[in-house]
This record gives structure tokens, sequence and C-alpha cells, in this order.
């Protein structure tokens, strides 16, 4: 059955956000491929570390994040409190000056200190810098709203595919292919029922640089203390917010 006028407006509507959407997805692919390529350089032309000394390095890491990342007690709640009222930025800015949103600001200089932290590993055990530069990757694809954007063209995809009839199936074909690029060009795992839709698809890049079964334990090794420290960092912040709320 042929679709009726009002269908087939709303089919190009559909088409045409697809259309917008993609083009700026595009644009960051470009961005994000560069940085794919520059961490396979690394990967590549890696001197291995022998795996007791990464093991030590990774307890260094561990043991440097704990020291960055703050606490969540009284104590601390009363430091944060204390800050704001002698700080006439904190305590007259219209943002900072509520401890809630001052502590969620308080994530990102804390990422940037486990960054120079694993870079500064990574000048003797080479691992840490590729690693670090993936999860920095998956972070991004999140913060720069890549994975909405991601889970936006499919669903569109998926509008036209079911609604707009054979009219359309060039035009799903060639939005499938775009999109198909787009995860490929980024490495971005593409199943929305994956728990890690959205992050970099690490077997894909590892695959790419022609790693071996034990250069993948060591990458998976620094790769899961940076990502536990970063995650650390996240949930030690909020868990300071909620305590900070109960006392407001």
């Amino acid at each position: 059955m042929p679709l009726t006028n009002i269908q087939g407006n709303i089919c190009d509507k559909l088409v045409d956000e697809f259309d917008k959407k993609y083009s700026l997805t595009n644009v960051a692919k470009s961005a994000i491929s560069n940085t794919l390529s520059s961490i396979n350089d690394d990967l590549t032309g890696m001197i291995w570390s022998d795996p007791g000394d990464l093991a030590t390095g990774i307890n260094t890491f561990n043991a440097g994040a704990s020291a960055i990342i703050p606490g969540d007690s009284e104590s601390d709640i009363d430091d944060t409190m204390a800050m704001i009222q002698s700080c006439d930025f904190l305590k007259d800015d219209e943002l900072f000056k509520n401890p809630i949103a001052l502590i969620k600001g308080i994530v990102g200089p804390i990422y940037g200190k486990l960054n120079a932290l694993a870079n500064s590993l990574g000048a003797s055990l080479g691992e840490f810098l590729p690693a670090n530069a993936l999860k920095i990757l998956t972070d991004l694809f999140a913060g720069q709203g890549l994975v909405s954007s991601m889970s936006e063209l499919d669903k569109i995809l998926n509008c036209v595919d079911s609604l707009c009839g054979a009219t359309y199936a060039a035009k799903v074909a060639e939005m499938t292919g775009k999109t198909s690029a787009l995860y490929t060009g980024m490495k971005m795992v593409d199943d929305p029922t994956s728990i890690d839709f959205g992050k970099v698809d690490l077997s894909s890049v590892y695959s790419t640089a022609g790693l071996d079964a034990a250069q993948i334990t060591a990458m998976t090794n620094v790769g899961d203390a940076v990502t536990t420290q970063k995650e650390a960092a996240v949930s030690q912040t909020s868990s300071l917010v909620d305590k900070i709320k109960a006392r407001l």
C-alpha cells in the first residue's frame, strides 16, 4: 500500500533528521579515526614491558590514584563548606556556591591528574599510554554525545525501515551503510543490547594492531586499572554529593 501524503512527509522528515545527525557525527569520526591511528602506531611499535614490572606499575598507579581521589567523610564536607565561605569567587558564583555543583565539577580535574599519572608511568611502561588513551576515547564518546547520536541514528533508521515502505528501500540501504561506517570508523561497540554499547571496541583495536594473547592481557590489565580508578573517582564524588544533600 502506498504511503499517504502525511506519511510520506513524515518519512522525509526522518530522513532529513538522519542526514543532519550523520553529518555532525561524521565530522567527529574523522578526528577520532586520527586518534585511533595514533594509538595503533603506539601499539604496533611498542616495546612490551616485563609482566612483573607491569604489575608493579599497576600497583603504583593504584596507590597514586588513591591519593588523588577524594574521600567522603564528614570532614571532607566540612572542608568543602569552609572553602566556599572563605573564597569570594566560590561564595558569589551562582553555580559553585552550591557545594553539590562544586563537587560534581571536580571530576574533570581528578581525571586530569589520573591522566597525568598514567602518562608519567607510560614513560617507562609503554602500555599505560595507549590504555589511557583508549579510556579517554570511550569517555569522549559519552561526554560529547556520540553514544546518544549513534543511538538516535539507529532509531531513525529503524523507523524509516519499518514505516516508510519500499519507496525508501534505497535510502534505508544508504543509511545503513553510513551508520555502519561510523561505528567501524570510530571502533565503537555497535550492539545496543550490550553493556559495552558506545565504548571503544577493544578487540577490534587489538586485532588491527596484531596483538598476541600475552600483549592483549597486558593491555587489559592496565586498561582495567585505569578504568577502575576513573570509575572510583565518579563513585566517590557521587557519594560525597549524596552526603552533602543529606546534610542540607
